[in-house]
């Protein structure tokens, strides 16, 4: 891992973010921008950091990046969840294309330039005809949120070739664990504790995600800041295993010991795809791979789901 450097993570005290700063602030310099609509506080509880409070890329944050000093920035500020982008599609361009292209345009006018990490999806891809989904793949997001996290990709490597911004794309591809409060794993634990004999889920059950713990995420993060060329490429940022949404809800209730009955509601949301699970070929370059059963990552997300008040 990096040691010693001045890092600038936005949306640090978000999901991901705050696993991320975890682990980069025990040897390195860090800075946190989050506004805090989505992210807390209490996520960086215990963590070596500086935390300000701004937008990520306005010009609060802006002016940390041009007063210089960042060897890396890290950008994790973004809307996350598909359904607000289906819902609200102007406010996820705003946050997931416009944002991104303001830091690497101000990055791109500094003397001395930090290497920048920005964060993609696999949403990019959209249905695939084959599996695993590879970075080179043909893109067809199916969803706002997949166009915009297409078009920051396409800008990173517009920078890094047009005006040599040092920057790379990381990938990522379905995550879960403590301190996430949407997608999958825990709607389905609201769903779960929630009164009533069944367990309603979109789909059918065979859909498949490739699902990442968090912390596990974290150190793939960090291995990819270390290793890798900053050369506008994008890497992915997965397990490689699939994990059918039927043998999710059943984790769930094995972990928990709460029994329902699944009902499957047959059709599935808008922007949501059949399959996603990615290829590690690019990723195990930097040494990387994931450690945490998936069995072991849904009891800690439990256990966590109960703990918060």
């Amino acid at each position: 891992m990096i040691q010693g450097k001045r890092i600038l993570v936005s949306g640090g005290a978000g999901f991901l973010g705050s696993f991320l700063v975890a682990r980069l602030a025990t040897v390195n310099r860090v800075t946190v921008v989050d506004d805090l609509s989505t992210g807390r506080r209490e996520n960086l509880r215990g963590i070596d950091c500086k935390l300000v409070k701004a937008r990520a890329w306005g010009g609060a944050a802006c002016a940390l990046v041009k007063k210089g000093g960042f060897d890396y920035i890290v950008n994790c500020a973004a809307n996350g969840y598909i359904p607000v982008s289906v819902a609200r599609p102007w406010f996820d361009f705003e946050n997931n294309l416009v944002q991104p292209v303001k830091l690497l345009e101000t990055v791109r006018n500094l003397k001395k330039r930090p290497r920048v990490a920005v964060v993609s999806s696999a949403a990019v891809l959209g249905e695939v005809r084959s599996l695993p989904m590879r970075e080179t793949d043909l893109c067809a997001p199916v969803s706002p949120y997949g166009a915009g996290k297409l078009g920051v990709e396409q800008y990173a490597s517009v920078y890094a070739s047009v005006y040599g911004v040092p920057v790379k794309t990381i990938r990522l591809f379905p995550l879960f664990g403590p301190r996430q409060r949407k997608q999958l794993i825990y709607d389905l634990l609201v769903k779960l504790h929630a009164p009533g004999p069944d367990l309603r889920v979109y789909g059918t059950g065979r859909e498949r995600r490739d699902l990442m713990y968090v912390e596990d995420a974290a150190a793939g993060f960090a291995a990819l800041l270390e290793k890798g060329a900053f050369d506008g490429s994008t890497v992915n940022l997965c397990t490689g295993k699939g994990v059918s949404v039927a043998r999710v809800a059943e984790e769930l209730m094995r972990a928990s010991g709460i029994r329902k009955r699944i009902v499957y509601a047959g059709g599935m949301r808008a922007g949501d795809v059949k399959a996603m699970i990615g290829s590690t070929t690019r990723l195990k370059k930097s040494g990387f791979a994931a450690v945490t059963p998936f069995e072991e990552g849904i009891r800690r997300t439990v256990t966590w789901f109960r703990s918060v008040p």
